[in-house]
């Protein structure tokens, strides 16, 4: 028999699937605290139960978002090249400059999402 979940867990992970993934919101939204740090070690409990990932993932698969979706957008953030408008042809060009603005933000997401950051 699965575990059944309390109000306050199903509150968190449909506060987490509405605001597109982040943890300590909905935990400060779902326990009604206002501590960040109280909020983070829930949010981090409640990610690690098997139940509530269960959850998350059949509604990110629905939605159609996969691990390796995540992972092949990361990569083209990751390599991301310059567009500039050419007024000539009044078009967008992909120029064979990286993007270093744009990949540091994809950087930089990527290690929030794995922890490391």
């Amino acid at each position: 028999m699965k575990e059944s979940l309390t109000q306050k867990q199903i509150k968190f992970y449909q506060e987490y699937l509405r605001n597109k993934g982040i943890a300590v919101k909905a935990a400060l939204f779902a326990y009604d605290t206002t501590s960040y740090k109280t909020a983070s070690k829930l949010a981090d409990t409640n990610l690690k139960n098997p139940r509530i990932r269960e959850i998350i993932e059949k509604e990110l698969n629905y939605k159609g978002i996969t691990v390796g979706r995540i992972a092949r957008t990361f990569a083209e953030g990751l390599n991301a090249r310059i567009v500039a408008y050419s007024p000539e042809t009044l078009k967008y060009n992909v120029l064979e400059l990286p993007n270093h603005n744009v990949r540091h933000k994809f950087l930089e997401l990527l290690l929030k999402v794995l922890g490391i950051r």
